[in-house]
């Protein structure tokens, strides 16, 4: 996550997985090793100045603080493990001039929420809100004007939630929903798996709305489990977008979780 400044990166936040327990230093030695690669780098030929070493909490984990110094930029960084979703992670903030740490960091951590005791996350990609569960983690996305691709795994279930703007043009285009999917999005459905396929090929050009499902099983059991595949869309006239959702499991128990998933889009209202 990042938020940019006219002259600079603002803040970013950034996390990744931790396998195995870690002890309560790591946090100390994941802000090192940040420090040094951007030292590394970096084409400026300065070195860093770590000016003050700290502690603070966040979510009610204990973290690590560094306020530092790199040529005409300070920085303050923070590290901590959020135990619940077995991941590190490191937030920074670029000082300007004049700004004070021992009053923005406060107001820095208690806006961060690393993790949730609720079963799905809240998702927010432009103009677009969403709900996946908890299990699932983003492993792709693809962003672009008017369009958005995301893909999330777990360990035994895929998720894709993707969308086009500007529904209305392209229904003019096409004429009709499905012929609209088939041209635009089938490609990102078949990147999700390729299962899918079969799938798509039951979506009918005429189609204005599509929900669609498939339990595909082994000729043989010992040849592995039984997948169920889902795929849904829809034309979204408030927010002039087409919305669908794309989704794999092996666990049969699941099979409800891609159409929640698509029950929580959400679209901003469209401009003019």
């Amino acid at each position: 996550i990042r938020i940019d400044s006219p002259s600079s990166v603002k803040l970013e936040l950034k996390w990744e997985r931790v396998k195995k327990k870690v002890s309560d230093f790591f946090p100390y030695l994941t802000l090192d090793n940040y420090v040094k690669s951007i030292t590394k780098d970096s084409k400026q030929k300065v070195s860093p100045k770590i000016l003050e070493k700290g502690n603070a909490k966040v979510n009610e984990h204990k973290a690590a603080f560094y306020r530092w110094q790199f040529g005409s930029s300070n920085f303050v960084t923070l590290s901590w493990v959020c135990e619940p979703e077995s991941k590190i992670f490191l937030l920074q903030y670029t000082l300007d001039e004049g700004e004070d740490k021992s009053s923005l960091l406060p107001e820095i951590v208690k806006s961060v929420r690393c993790h949730t005791n609720e079963s799905f996350y809240p998702f927010e990609i432009f103009d677009v809100s969403f709900e996946i569960p908890k299990e699932f983690h983003l492993s792709k996305r693809k962003l672009a004007i008017g369009k958005a691709e995301l893909y999330f795994l777990s360990q035994d279930s895929k998720i894709l939630v993707t969308w086009v703007g500007l529904a209305n043009y392209q229904i003019k285009k096409y004429g009709f929903l499905g012929k609209t999917i088939l041209n635009l999005m089938s490609e990102a459905v078949k990147a999700c798996d390729s299962e899918f396929s079969s799938l798509l090929k039951t979506v009918k050009p005429a189609d204005n709305f599509i929900s669609l499902e498939k339990t595909n099983h082994p000729l043989l059991p010992i040849l592995g489990k039984a997948t169920f595949l889902s795929l849904d869309a829809k034309l979204d006239e408030f927010s002039n977008k087409i919305f669908l959702v794309a989704f794999k499991t092996s666990s049969l128990e699941k099979k409800e979780v891609g159409r929640k998933v698509f029950a929580s889009l959400k679209g901003k209202p469209r401009v003019g």
